[in-house]
């Protein structure tokens, strides 16, 4: 028996006890009471949950097969619902939308962007605030304006190909920077992969993707909350802040430098920022990050490369219609795409065939709680 009233170690470990049991029967209480609101999924290991390989979305299709289109694992304490087909994807993230808008919090970006990513923000004012404004730029007449960078970028693209062919995929990144350049701040086109301005506006976008990318801390978040002396990522971070900053400000001060007061008819999305933002709810530091998160994924048109390389045939047929269609005298435009039934086909099963990303969109916490067949 306990010496209570002797022993300060023999009262800390009691009472120590006495809260791990505690917890330990609240846990096993919510688990028995809400186990059966989940979906179906596969059992993984006491603790560290269902074990994922170096490519889970063929574990998810795999597992799909026994469980169905909506799955319910565990990874080392965290619950990941998976969307298994099309239709489930549309009936909860499309139908009931407004219920699953959040995104998935990664701690080391939140520490890097402090929210101000657009497309990794979480669901809240800033966000529809943001949205307001950025549908200017992507709604189907807004993107309108844009066809005729994208065709020039299109040119340079294919030139800079058959000048540059070892350094393809650079070329492909290019085109990316340079398009949005000039859509949104309305910079002429950048012809040289290696050119400053693209290489350091690639190199920022890398290093916002590569804090996207889940590690340990996504697992034990409380390791954030350690000293920046033994955690250099905390540090680096918030320069990294800093410095993205003040390159996004530095790009969009030169719009407000440029403008003279006369109305422009075809004005980037930046020049729209300067002039609407206020109305739209957004201060300077929020127009400077929208602006420059409108970047354009490089991703499908490597995959269209590896395509044409692995289906020839295919790449014969596409060609055979633009020479019939177009012809060998011009170059393809928008105005051409309804009749290049073939390509436009190709270009769809491409999206299909080999998605941005396998697994789609990471959502975080749902805004509220549906009713899907029998469970939450």
């Amino acid at each position: 028996m306990f010496d209570l009233d002797r022993s300060p170690t023999s009262i800390f470990g009691f009472v120590a006890l006495a809260c791990l049991l505690a917890v330990s029967a609240k846990s096993a209480f919510g688990l028995l009471r809400t186990k059966n609101r989940y979906p179906p999924g596969p059992k993984g290991l006491p603790f560290f949950g269902t074990r994922l390989s170096s490519t889970p979305w063929k574990d998810f299709e795999e597992w799909g097969k026994e469980y169905g289109d909506i799955m319910y694992i565990e990874s080392l304490g965290k619950g990941i619902l998976v969307l298994n087909s099309h239709a489930a994807a549309v009936d909860l993230l499309d139908r009931r939308g407004g219920n699953y808008s959040n995104r998935q919090i990664f701690v080391v970006n939140e520490y890097l962007t402090r929210g101000l990513s657009f497309g990794l923000a979480n669901y809240g004012d800033m966000w529809r605030r943001m949205r307001r404004a950025g549908h200017e730029c992507l709604s189907k007449t807004g993107v309108t304006r844009y066809y005729q960078i994208q065709q020039r970028e299109a040119l340079i693209l294919t030139d800079n190909l058959l000048r540059h062919s070892k350094e393809w995929d650079q070329e492909v990144y290019r085109t990316a920077a340079s398009g949005l350049l000039s859509a949104v701040y309305d910079m002429p086109p950048t012809q040289s992969a290696s050119d400053p301005l693209i290489a350091k506006f690639n190199h920022f976008h890398e290093i916002l993707i590569n804090a996207v990318s889940p590690g340990l801390i996504e697992y034990f978040p409380w390791v954030q909350y350690l000293p920046a002396q033994i955690m250099p990522w905390k540090k680096n971070a918030q320069s990294g802040f800093v410095e993205l900053s003040t390159f996004f400000m530095n790009l969009f001060r030169g719009v407000q430098t440029q403008m003279d007061g006369s109305i422009n008819e075809n004005p980037g999305f930046a020049e729209y920022l300067v002039r609407e933002g206020g109305q739209l709810g957004l201060d300077e530091i929020e127009c400077a990050w929208l602006a420059a998160n409108m970047y354009v994924s490089t991703e499908a048109i490597l995959w269209f490369f590896l395509a044409m390389i692995a289906y020839p045939a295919k790449q014969r047929k596409c060609q055979e219609e633009l020479d019939s269609i177009v012809g060998r005298s011009r170059m393809p435009t928008f105005e051409d795409r309804e009749n290049l039934p073939y390509l436009k086909a190709t270009v769809r099963e491409l999206l299909r065939w080999r998605a941005i990303s396998p697994l789609g969109t990471k959502l975080g916490q749902c805004v509220r709680l549906s009713l899907t067949t029998s469970y939450y």
